[in-house]
C-alpha cells in the first residue's frame, strides 16, 4: 500500500537523537541519503561541534530502520526525508546533561524545521521513580510536550526496561 500511495518521507525532516551514528558517513545503506543531501544538519551535543560519526552504532541502527536503502531496496518509510542528526548521548555513562543534550537538540531541530523527533533513549531506575513516569514529570518528557505543543510529532522508543525489575 505504501509503494502505491508513494509514501516515501519527502517533504518530511526528521530529526534522531542518539548515542552516535558510527559508521553511517561511509555506510552504501546511507549512500542515497548523502548524495541527494537528505542529511541537513548534524550536531553533537555531548562533544559541542558537529560530528555525529561516532560514539555508538545504535543511531546507525536506527536511522536504517527508517530510511536505509540496499540495491534500492528500502529498509523503511522514510528514504526519501530530510534529516537532522543529533547526538545527544554518552553511551558510556548516564548523567543527566544527556536529558539537558535532548532538551536542546529539540530547541536545535526546531529551528531547524523537523517536522518529526525519533527518540530511541530512555532514563529510568537511576534517576527516576516509577511514578514519575506519567510522562509529565521528567526533564525530558516536558521537554517533549514542549516540542509537541509546537507541532512536531515526537517518537520514543519504550521497551529496554520492560523486562528488568524496575519495569
Amino acid at each position: 500500500v505504501w509503494k502505491e500511495k508513494n509514501i516515501n518521507g519527502n517533504g518530511i525532516r526528521v530529526a534522531i537523537f542518539d548515542a552516535g551514528f558510527s559508521g553511517a558517513d561511509k555506510h552504501p545503506a546511507f549512500a542515497h541519503l548523502h548524495q541527494k543531501g537528505r542529511v541537513i544538519r548534524t550536531r553533537d551535543f555531548v562533544d559541542k561541534d558537529s560530528l555525529v560519526w561516532h560514539g555508538s552504532t545504535h543511531g546507525t541502527g536506527v536511522w536504517s530502520c527508517i530510511a536505509g536503502m540496499v540495491d534500492s531496496i528500502p529498509s523503511g518509510l522514510a528514504w526519501d526525508a530530510e534529516f537532522l542528526l543529533a547526538r545527544t548521548e554518552n553511551a558510556a555513562t548516564e548523567p543527566f546533561s544527556e536529558e539537558e543534550n535532548w532538551v536542546a537538540a529539540a530547541e536545535w531541530a526546531d529551528k531547524h524545521g523537523a517536522d518529526i523527533i525519533n527518540s530511541s533513549l530512555g532514563y529510568t531506575d537511576k534517576r527516576y521513580f516509577t511514578y514519575q513516569m506519567d510522562g509529565k514529570s521528567t526533564f525530558v518528557s516536558r521537554g517533549a510536550n514542549l516540542a509537541a505543543r509546537k507541532g512536531m510529532l515526537v517518537v520514543n522508543a519504550a521497551g529496554n526496561e520492560g523486562s528488568g525489575s524496575w519495569s
